[in-house]
């Protein structure tokens, strides 16, 4: 009978769980809706029950009815109530994860810059830090099963006559187990159009695949259904971009925007320490902190940097 059953129901909660990734629908919302629902529904039932009830049988039936009326109110105000306190209870809880996260993951990235900063910036430090900051990008982030891939803009190599980029994964991302595309190359129009993207210092923000402003390419089997390019670089150089993709349509807010914006400016600040280690990139790392400071609450030890402080410099 079990095994009938959940045969059944199978198509109908597939279906369910389409819509639900559609709309970007979980369960708490249903509930929402549903828990209302069933205690109106439960409320009209004792109304029904009072117009139908035998009351000329006597006190007895009248005692009978008014029992069932109050059983039936007590369960549906009790079923909302535990609800409402669930979710309550819930939401705080969630709250106050997702601050400790958020702050975490801050501390994470101001400790990635800071790590690089005290280091001899060698192609090892690098790929630390890309880590550290792709790492700590999908915590700060607020989006569904986010997943960070940072991608450098390189020159195709030929005779010159041709202005060829195209843009290369560096790395691993970091976030999800699906692998990232390995390139975006010119020759195709999802390719070209991400490229000139970058290569004009723009961000975008897709809320949904199928719903966008330029090319597109998606395989069926990937999971990615929103994404924003944030492009890298350093002053008057485009170096690459840095793309935040989740598996469900995301409402790319202002402070979702804000923190993309702030984690591509944590890793411009690690290229600038790269490609000057004398440069005093102080500055542009409170700015960061600052930005991101400015959209959750949190609390970062001030990493300092001093130039002096390096021998060589």
């Amino acid at each position: 009978m079990g095994e009938k059953w959940a045969a059944a129901v199978a198509p109908v909660k597939r279906l369910l769980g389409n819509w639900m990734d559609d709309t970007g629908t979980n369960k708490a919302d249903i509930a929402d809706v549903v828990v209302p629902v069933v205690a109106a529904a439960m409320a009209l039932v004792s109304g029904v029950l009072i117009e139908i009830s035998p009351l000329d049988e006597g006190w007895d039936s009248l005692k009978r009815v008014e029992t069932i009326v109050a059983l039936v109110s007590s369960v549906a105000t009790a079923v909302v109530t535990g609800v409402a306190a669930k979710r309550s209870l819930s939401t705080r809880k969630d709250a106050r994860g997702a601050i400790s996260s958020f702050s975490n993951s801050l501390t994470g990235a101001a400790d990635a810059v800071d790590g690089l900063m005290k280091s001899e910036r060698t192609l090892a430090d690098r790929d630390r830090f890309i880590d550290a900051m792709l790492l700590q990008a999908t915590s700060l982030m607020p989006i569904s099963q986010c997943r960070a891939t940072l991608y450098s803009l390189e020159e195709a190599e030929n005779d010159g006559s041709v202005d060829d980029f195209y843009l290369k994964i560096v790395g691993r991302s970091k976030g999800r187990p699906d692998k990232a595309r390995a390139q975006f190359q010119p020759d195709t129009e999802h390719g070209a159009a991400i490229i000139s993207i970058v290569r004009n210092g723009q961000s975008r923000f897709v809320s949904d695949h199928r719903n966008c402003d330029f090319p597109v390419e998606r395989d069926k089997e990937a999971m990615w259904r929103s994404f924003c390019v944030v492009p890298v670089g350093t002053p008057g150089r485009v170096w690459g971009a840095l793309f935040l993709d989740a598996d469900k349509k995301t409402e790319f807010t202002s402070d979702k925007k804000a923190v993309a914006m702030s984690i591509a400016r944590f890793v411009e600040i690690g290229i600038e320490l790269l490609a000057s280690a004398a440069a005093d990139v102080q500055p542009e790392f409170d700015e960061a902190r600052k930005q991101l400071d400015g959209v959750a609450p949190a609390t970062v030890g001030r990493a300092s940097y001093t130039p002096s402080k390096k021998a060589g410099d």
